[in-house]
């Protein structure tokens, strides 16, 4: 069974960024996302990370360009930015477990073959 803490907080962080951006009153967000993200505090819920992530040498520009935007955009409002981000980390999810199962079978089949 897999834990999710990593969806779990995220999804803790877009409730309360949503208070904040969509200005609801205080006290509607329910405090079970952070309960949820206590019980499930180890995950094995496989994710991106950036260990084989390289920047293309004619791409360095634009992408300094856009970590630039998006610290500026941080400082001017840190909530609705954060809300976008949290988003994008929990669309990435489903994406990075289906490209997991997909190296895992590919290793399988490459190490079936060599035996």
């Amino acid at each position: 069974m897999l834990a999710l803490a990593p969806l779990l907080a995220y999804l803790a962080e877009f409730l309360l960024s949503a208070q904040q951006v969509l200005a609801w009153p205080q006290g509607q967000v329910q405090p079970w996302p952070l309960a949820a993200v206590g019980a499930a505090a180890v995950s094995i819920l496989p994710t991106f990370n950036g260990k084989n992530f390289k920047v293309p040498s004619q791409a360095i520009l634009p992408f300094l360009a856009v970590i630039a935007l998006v610290g500026a955009m941080i400082a001017m409002q840190p909530w609705a930015v954060y809300l976008g981000l949290a988003a994008l980390y929990l669309g990435s999810l489903p994406i990075s477990c289906l490209a997991y199962l997909r190296h895992r079978r590919n290793f399988l089949k490459r190490q079936a073959g060599t035996e």
